[in-house]
């Protein structure tokens, strides 16, 4: 039998410059179409149900279209979304098949969604790629990087203090792949076997601002670690970046000790907000092996 074919409408405002409609197939048989736009940019998911409740349905393309959005995140690397907005109830669009069956109906709400970028089509299939290799991989690893990706939105969502706070939950959340053990040796396990050199070098060129400003902060973990003095002494080779990469990370832990043990908001959130978005997207994408 037929399975009910369901149409949800979406709008970004005010974000990407879309020069021709662009449609991504998903592995789990359902299409999103990003159409031709310069200021609102609407797209619509396609996707079939076994149910002819519109509320479920509306549930489940909007969790397809936020879905997709996280993979974007991480794809594009945005840093600043907020949610999109849903202008209308989905859209049944094989009704005759349906004709003398019962349908649930419900009225809708909607919220605003502003991202700036410009979007080529290519980078939307990057996304794409991203989101059909996440679904290829085993329900475990899946679980836990679908949990990483709620909290990067989080953060790409949220504002200075807090916006660290889920970037720091959203590495951290990726350490579940690695054994037990304690959370400085897993995240030096972590970046050593999923971050390229090539791309810890990017990211030291990116951020060397940040990182410079680490390993001068004096920070002192758990067991009078030496911190910032162990990042400025990796720093003087200048060729080890995975290295160096990890002991800035170790830093960045012990800045999050400080806001999560002691309410302390240091100067170096900001900084280190970029960071951990760098860092947990090149993560990401050396755990899929893409």
């Amino acid at each position: 039998m037929e399975k009910p074919k369901y149409k949800l409408d979406f709008e970004i405002y005010a974000c990407f410059d879309i020069k021709k409609d662009i449609t991504i197939d998903m592995l789990d048989g359902s299409k999103i179409v990003l159409n031709k736009s310069k200021t609102i940019n609407k797209g619509s998911v396609f996707f079939e149900m076994d149910t002819l409740d519109q509320k479920k349905a509306e549930e489940d393309g909007k969790f397809r279209v936020n879905y997709f959005l996280n993979c974007m995140l991480v794809a594009l690397n945005i840093d600043n979304l907020v949610p999109p907005k849903f202008p209308k109830e989905p859209e049944l669009l094989n009704p005759e098949q349906f004709k003398d069956m019962p349908k649930t109906v419900y009225k809708d709400y909607s919220i605003s969604f502003d991202i700036v970028a410009t979007l080529e089509e290519k980078r939307v299939m990057d996304a794409s790629t991203f989101a059909n290799k996440l679904n290829s991989v085993d329900s475990e690893k899946q679980t836990i990087i679908r949990k990483c990706l709620f909290w990067l939105r989080k953060g790409a969502e949220a504002t200075d203090d807090e916006r660290f706070t889920y970037r720091w939950i959203s590495l951290e959340a990726l350490l579940a792949i690695i054994q037990k053990n304690s959370t400085e040796k897993m995240l030096s396990i972590m970046l050593n076997n999923y971050l390229k050199n090539e791309k810890a070098k990017e990211i030291f060129e990116k951020n060397k601002q940040t990182i410079v400003e680490l390993s001068e902060a004096n920070l002192i973990g758990w067991k009078r670690a030496k911190y910032s003095e162990k990042l400025k002494e990796t720093l003087k080779q200048q060729s080890d970046f995975k290295a160096i990469m990890t002991k800035a990370t170790l830093c960045i832990f012990e800045v999050r000790n400080r806001l999560f043990h002691r309410g302390e908001i240091m100067p170096l959130i900001a900084g280190c907000n970029s960071l951990l978005r760098d860092l947990t997207r090149e993560v990401l994408i050396g755990i899929l092996g893409l």
